[in-house]
């Protein structure tokens, strides 16, 4: 409290810790002569007009940067230069004249709460902008494989056209001179040229960005595996293997995708079963109660 000479006459234990001047030689002390900082804020023109026009002011620690070169002593302050404060100046009324008080508020913690937000809010300003050249990038790069995919799948396929057509070809020009098992072999090259050219078609649906396949619709699982089993024919005869195939059920699927499910599945079955009785079995079973044949597991 400063009375109207603005001399110092009351001094409380808060501040003199915080200041680090003790109650004994504040008191009596003009407040500008313990602080001559103070005399660039606007606290001695708040208190000239409390004591003068009996005006309270209030200033913000945004706009007076905390004027009083005060120390905190709490976990708060560590690392701080100065506690941050709010400065509420009010004119008080006694017999000896009007008098004014300062109350100083630690707003220590509130500014470090703020200045955490701050900077988790430019961390995740950071982070959006990231994100987005990341999906940019990832755009970009998706439309470059859709791209290689389109001229990698062109390339491979019309091979495959050909050696089917030049198959069939062949197959009629020599269908007086060939036997039996030459005409099947030739059926075997034309049809394994077509099963290759609708995976490779299949692939390239899948390596498009805006598609996860063909839409789902019911198929009996009995054809993709039998697809799958020509596919590896060569495979299983070279592992003197055996596919058994059990009763199996209708799912919801892509047929493609599904054939490509029971290629992998059965080629690791052919390679783990090395050195054993090679017999990779295909079957299915319910993990649903409910008897819906589309509810079943393979």
């Amino acid at each position: 409290m400063i009375d109207p000479q603005g001399v110092i006459v009351q001094w409380n234990f808060w501040i003199a810790r915080a200041s680090g001047i003790n109650r004994f030689a504040a008191i009596g002390a003009i407040l500008t002569d313990l602080f001559p900082n103070l005399a660039a804020t606007r606290v001695c023109q708040a208190v000239e007009q409390a004591i003068e026009r009996g005006m309270a002011s209030m200033l913000s620690r945004s706009l007076n940067k905390s004027p009083f070169p005060l120390q905190g002593w709490t976990t708060v302050h560590e690392g701080l230069q100065r506690i941050e404060q709010m400065v509420m100046i009010k004119p008080i009324k006694l017999e000896t004249g009007r008098h004014c008080l300062i109350q100083i508020f630690d707003v220590t913690a509130a500014v470090c709460r703020e200045n955490l937000l701050h900077e988790q809010a430019r961390e995740t300003q950071r982070l959006v902008a990231e994100n987005h050249l990341q999906a940019a990038e990832l755009t970009r790069s998706n439309d470059e494989l859709e791209q290689f995919a389109y001229a990698a799948s062109h390339d491979l396929r019309e091979p495959l056209r050909t050696i089917a057509s030049f198959s069939q070809l062949l197959e009629r020009q020599l269908a007086d001179r060939l036997d039996e098992k030459s005409t099947e072999y030739l059926e075997f090259v034309v049809e394994g040229a077509r099963r290759m050219d609708t995976l490779i078609a299949g692939l390239l649906e899948m390596s498009r960005v805006e598609s996860r396949g063909g839409e789902l619709e019911p198929i009996d699982c009995a054809g993709p595996v039998a697809a799958a089993v020509a596919n590896l024919t060569v495979a299983i005869e070279d592992a003197g293997a055996e596919v058994r195939i059990a009763s199996l059920p209708t799912v919801m699927a892509d047929e493609t995708q599904l054939i490509q499910l029971f290629q992998n599945l059965i080629a690791n079955a052919i390679k783990c079963a090395t050195g054993m009785t090679n017999r990779p079995e295909v079957s299915s079973c319910r993990t649903n109660p409910d008897p819906e044949p589309l509810a079943e597991g393979i």
